[in-house]
């Protein structure tokens, strides 16, 4: 009999790392976590945990308009540009 491997939940489309060596880290603070819910998604590739999204003062409405930013000129297009920074590694171009 071949045995399944298991398979990670999901949530949000991100594997659920809690039984893993791996973690989603903080872009501005370095703080792995395990689990999806603590973080959320900015510029494509980036998370922010709760802590420092309340420490920039950064709306949930803010944190969507930044889901899908690629370049810092789409990033300084966006109204929290002015006192937000890019994310550590942010694509140079543009």
């Amino acid at each position: 009999m071949i045995q399944k491997k298991e398979r990670g939940t999901y949530h949000r489309g991100f594997l659920d790392l809690t039984n893993t060596n791996m973690c989603y880290r903080c872009e501005y603070c370095q703080q792995g976590f395990n689990q999806i819910y603590h973080l959320q998604q900015i510029a494509i590739e980036w998370f922010i945990c709760s802590k420092c999204r309340h420490y920039y003062n950064v709306s949930v409405d803010d944190v969507f308009d930044l889901k899908y930013v690629e370049t810092k000129k789409e990033w300084r297009d966006t109204r929290v540009s002015i006192f937000f920074p890019y994310p550590m590694g942010f694509d140079e171009d543009g």
